[in-house]
C-alpha cells in the first residue's frame, strides 16, 4: 500500500495528487522506468480503492526523485578565506537546496534567500553597512536550509512509509497520529515564521534573553495588534515597518494599555 497528497486547488473541481510511487532501484534512475500518466492514474486508484477516481482532464502533471541536497556555501568565498575577503559571487533558491515539494517550501525559502541576500547588498553598496556583513548571508541561510533539509527528510521517510494499522509493532509503518504531530510540531517553521539565526556581527549573544522571555532572540519579529503612540491608531505591528533599507526601533510600552488592551508602542525610523 501507498500514500498519496491530496491538494484542492482553484475553480471548485481541479485538485493536485502527489502518488507515491515503487521505490527505484540502488542504480535505478526514474527515466528507467518509462512512467506514462496512465500508470500515475492506475496507482492513484490502487490507492484510494475501494473507493474510485475518475479523471476528466490532466493538465499538467510530472514525475520526479526526492532528493534532499544543500550546497556547503552559498557564495565563493571558502571557510577558511573568510576573514580575507568579502563574497562576489551567490546563489539563492534551488541553486543551494532541494528537497520534496510537500511541505511546500521551495519557493519560500527561495524568497526568504533573496530578501536575506538583498537587504544586506543594499546596505553594503549604499555604505551603510562594511562588506563583511555579506558573510552573514551563507552563514545565516545555510544553517536553516540544512534544518528545512533535516525535517524534509524525516517528512518525506513518513510520507512514504506505509500507514500502521492494528497490532503492528512500532517498526511497521507510521502511526497516523505520530504524522499529524509531526507536522504540527513543525508548523510555525514550515509556515516560515520559525526560522532561529545564531551569534554573528548583527545578532547580539543570548545575555539578556531573560528579559525577553516570550521572544527568543534571533527569530523573526513577532506582529501583534499595538496601539500607534503618535497618532493613536491600532495597527499591526508587523505593518508598521517598511523594508526600505532603513533600520527601526520599536519601544513597546505593556502597560499603557488603550482601547482592546493594545499595548501602546512607539516607532522609531534611523535616517538612511
Amino acid at each position: 500500500m501507498a500514500t498519496r497528497l491530496v491538494i484542492p486547488r482553484e475553480g471548485g473541481y481541479l485538485v493536485r495528487l502527489y502518488i507515491e510511487m515503487d521505490k527505484l532501484g540502488e542504480d535505478e534512475r526514474v527515466a528507467h522506468r518509462g512512467i506514462t500518466i496512465e500508470h500515475v492514474i492506475a496507482a492513484a486508484r490502487r490507492i484510494l480503492h475501494p473507493y474510485t477516481l475518475e479523471v476528466k482532464d490532466v493538465p499538467w502533471w510530472s514525475v520526479y526523485e526526492i532528493g534532499q541536497r544543500i550546497c556547503d556555501k552559498y557564495d565563493d568565498v571558502p571557510v577558511q578565506e573568510v576573514h580575507a575577503r568579502a563574497p562576489r559571487v551567490f546563489i539563492a533558491g534551488d541553486a543551494c537546496h532541494t528537497h520534496s515539494p510537500k511541505a511546500g517550501q521551495g519557493m519560500n525559502f527561495s524568497m526568504q534567500d533573496s530578501f536575506n541576500l538583498g537587504w544586506k547588498l543594499a546596505a553594503v553598496l549604499r555604505a551603510q553597512c562594511p562588506p563583511g556583513l555579506l558573510h552573514t548571508y551563507s552563514s545565516e541561510r545555510q544553517v536553516v536550509a540544512q534544518q528545512l533539509i533535516d525535517f524534509d527528510r524525516e517528512w518525506a521517510r513518513m510520507f512514504s512509509d506505509r500507514p500502521r494499522s492494528g497490532a503492528r509493532s512500532e517498526s511497521d509503518g507510521v502511526d497516523p497520529k505520530q504524522f499529524q504531530g509531526y507536522f504540527q510540531q513543525h508548523g510555525r517553521f514550515t509556515a516560515g515564521v520559525g526560522t532561529h539565526y545564531g551569534p554573528s556581527i548583527i545578532r547580539g549573544a543570548d545575555t539578556h534573553q531573560h528579559l525577553a522571555s516570550g521572544f527568543v532572540v534571533g527569530t523573526r519579529f513577532h506582529s501583534a495588534p499595538v496601539l500607534r503612540l503618535c497618532d493613536a491608531k491600532p495597527v499591526q505591528l508587523g505593518h508598521a515597518g517598511k523594508a526600505d533599507g532603513n533600520c527601526g526601533l520599536h519601544r513597546v510600552l505593556p502597560h499603557a494599555h488603550a482601547r482592546g488592551g493594545r499595548p501602546a508602542v512607539h516607532l522609531d525610523r534611523s535616517i538612511p
